[in-house]
């Protein structure tokens, strides 16, 4: 605990000592002989009444942590996130953003192939039919296949490692992955 702490501690447990029923006495500055005198309602008026020693106690638990708080840090600056051996994806924030609008864009092509296969009886084939459903459709996504019993399609997302990432859907299965067959 630092001196400053223990001398702000050993101050509120003179004020808490200092405590009457009829009112708080705070200090306006410290070392000051002036003082801030706060009424306490009467319980029996419909007040609230609080324990002065446990009030004193939470005061001194919040001027330790603020105070810890407010030191210097002994972090170097550098972020300790773990990386992967098996990815060779970016992790910038905008490689990220970048990865999941693809992800979203895929996820529009999914609702719009279901559109489409409940006015045609089967999925779409191209990517030119599946735009007569939903005209702002990514111009990357590409539709690999379509028909009766499911679908496939890709869109390439725009970070620096142009990530691919597939949907495809047969029957009752629905698949999400990536352009190394990892789900997403």
């Amino acid at each position: 605990m630092s001196t400053a702490s223990t001398v702000m501690c050993s101050d509120f447990a003179r004020l808490m000592r200092s405590l009457t029923p009829a009112a708080i006495e705070i200090p306006v500055h410290p070392g000051e002989n002036e003082a801030m005198i706060i009424p306490v309602k009467n319980k029996k008026a419909g007040g609230v009444r609080v324990n002065p020693g446990f009030l004193g106690f939470l005061l001194c638990i919040a001027v330790l942590v603020f105070t810890a708080g407010c030191g210097e840090s002994s972090d170097s600056g550098t972020s300790t996130g773990s990386t992967s051996a098996s990815t060779s994806t970016s992790n910038t924030s905008q490689d990220r953003a970048a990865r999941l609008a693809a992800q979203s864009q895929l996820r529009n092509a999914q609702m719009a192939q279901e559109e489409y296969y409940v006015e045609n009886e089967r999925y779409a084939g191209t990517a030119a039919e599946l735009k007569t459903i939903d005209e702002k459709l990514n111009p990357k996504l590409e539709v690999i296949s379509g028909g009766a019993r499911g679908y496939e399609m890709k869109i390439t997302a725009n970070d620096s490692s142009q990530t691919v990432y597939i949907l495809r859907q047969t029957e009752s299965r629905i698949e999400r992955v990536d352009g190394e067959g990892n789900p997403w």
